[in-house]
């Protein structure tokens, strides 16, 4: 019988590139009558109920986090607030300093270093004290989580692209990495079945890398998939893998 040849084509214009960015608030105090701590004396005071505990799947491709307060300073007092965590002792994000009397509804500041299941508070850090009695009051605070959503995410090990089951059983002649750019660290694999029949491919942008696989034995519904992984800025532009197929069954076109 007639030996017959299919290419199976994954072609992808944009993988790793920023798609558009997400955010997630995290309600941590919202209180109508607010929270105070004492200002009058020289320390680090926490505002009640503010404790809040990040789970993992909250800062799953996290590219920047603040802390949103709205808030009456001492009239007198010198500091500023605080992200703190306390699991690991560690302060997370500091406002800009305040002297006396500051009020807002709305202020921002950076968040960095936020760990999965860490336990952060809100505190006054008084650096001076004010006048016997003074306090400061909190009466919001929101944990903004600004996230990144990737059709493929940055800083990804072996993330499934595609997948499609062969249509034909035969022999794979080839497989054909091919890019029209890339950026950072990024490479890509092909497996069957669940089981790598490549190396990780790392092609040249502009120039196909013609491979022959580790298994060449395809079965007809075999599950053919693609994989990447990138570092933190690592990407893919115009990724397309052709795998060669040599049947001797009917043609079939993808």
């Amino acid at each position: 019988m007639a030996e017959r040849i299919h290419r199976l084509t994954f072609s992808g214009p944009k993988v790793g590139q920023l798609a558009r960015a997400d955010f997630v608030d995290v309600p941590i105090l919202l209180s109508v009558t607010g929270g105070t701590v004492a200002a009058d004396a020289v320390a680090t005071p926490t505002f009640a109920r503010s404790t809040t505990v990040p789970p993992a799947v909250a800062l799953e491709q996290l590219e920047t986090a603040q802390l949103i307060v709205s808030y009456a300073w001492a009239a007198t007092a010198d500091g500023s607030f605080q992200l703190y965590d306390t699991t690991a002792a560690v302060v997370r994000g500091s406002s800009t300093a305040k002297t006396g009397g500051e009020t807002s509804e709305w202020e921002a500041f950076a968040v960095t270093g936020l760990v999965a299941g860490n336990t952060l508070v809100i505190r006054a850090n008084i650096t001076t004290a004010g006048a016997t009695g003074e306090t400061v009051r909190l009466d919001r605070a929101i944990l903004r989580l600004i996230k990144a959503a990737y059709s493929v995410g940055h800083s990804v090990s072996d993330a499934e692209i595609f997948q499609i089951n062969s249509p034909v059983a035969g022999l794979i002649h080839s497989i054909q990495f091919y890019c029209s750019g890339i950026a950072a660290t990024a490479s890509s694999r092909v497996k069957k079945n669940g089981v790598a029949i490549t190396a990780a491919i790392t092609p040249v942008a502009g120039t196909p890398s013609v491979i022959s696989p580790i298994d060449p034995f395809l079965g007809s519904g075999d599950a053919l998939t693609i994989h990447v992984t990138t570092d933190g800025t690592g990407s893919f532009t115009d990724l397309t893998i052709t795998i060669v197929v040599k049947e001797q069954e009917s043609i079939a076109t993808i």
